[in-house]
């Protein structure tokens, strides 16, 4: 719906809210509206204050440590602001070292700021409203960059401790964008994931140290630079992407690699182009 912009006072302008949105929302002359700006700028009217969900989680003393940690790091993506773990019975020590080693691994911003021998309580201390998406995603890309480099001319055995800091990045990263519900959120949501597991592969490529076929890593790596510019909507270089991709897998079929690396170099060059071709317009 469209609304004209009057002039209100000496230096206001003003709109007039549609009555069927007001009687939806039992709105009177003398309620109060809640106006909030977007990461685009766009002007936000809501009825109410928008709130960050709390969740109150009761751990039975039979649930395995690994799954309550996952439950933490599930409630971290979604924006959950506050959780309440509690067990009338006690929480058992290895219960407590996963909840604490899944937030120092995976949420930052993540408080553990009570804790007895039958609850702890866990809370956000990071304003996702006053982070930068752009900002989140730019350290990614130069975290995987920095990967490519230690393949190429560093040591290879620290990628193992880029990857755990790319994790942390990619957790911030989507709960950025469960909390905040930017333009475009579900293109934002798989960049995310594809530079993640682009990480992921290049772990497993380095996992025993040595570096092997260095010629079609220098080519991934310019295949990484150029599928960026890709997302961003250049679209001389999504096509690009997509020939870089069909000649890494034709010089992966020549060469006589062990299988597990072609496979991981494979999924890397695919994850690239798929980064890529979000940037097509619809």
């Amino acid at each position: 719906m469209e609304r004209s912009l009057f002039k209100f006072g000496e230096s206001s302008l003003a709109l007039v809210i549609p009555k069927k949105w007001t009687e939806k929302n039992s709105l009177s002359a003398k309620n109060v509206i809640y106006l909030s700006e977007s990461d685009e700028g766009d002007l936000v009217i809501s009825p109410r204050q928008r709130t960050r969900s709390e969740s109150e989680i009761v751990i039975d003393a039979h649930n395995n440590s690994i799954i309550i940690g996952r439950w933490v790091e599930l409630h971290y993506l979604y924006g959950t602001n506050k959780l309440r773990i509690y067990a009338p019975d006690g929480i058992e020590q290895p219960k407590i070292e996963a909840i604490e080693s899944e937030i120092t691994r995976n949420c930052p911003g993540f408080v553990v700021t009570s804790q007895s021998s039958k609850e702890i309580i866990i809370e956000d201390f990071m304003d996702m409203k006053e982070q930068s998406l752009e900002k989140i995603i730019g350290r990614l890309k130069s975290l995987v960059e920095y990967e490519f480099r230690e393949i190429l001319e560093g040591d290879p055995k620290n990628i193992v401790g880029i990857e755990e800091i790319v994790n942390r990045f990619y957790m911030m990263g989507t709960r950025y964008v469960f909390v905040t519900q930017p333009k475009d959120a579900l293109k934002y949501f798989r960049l995310l994931e594809r530079i993640e597991q682009i990480s992921d592969n290049m772990e497993k490529i380095s996992i025993d140290g040595k570096t092997k076929h260095k010629k079609i890593f220098y080519d991934l790596k310019t295949q990484f630079e150029t599928g960026f510019s890709g997302f961003y909507g250049n679209m001389k270089d999504i096509s690009d992407t997509a020939t870089m991709r069909a000649q890494i897998i034709d010089k992966i079929s020549k060469s006589k690699m062990d299988r597990l690396d072609a496979l991981s170099i494979r999924e890397i060059s695919n994850h690239i182009t798929n980064m890529s071709e979000f940037g097509l317009k619809i």
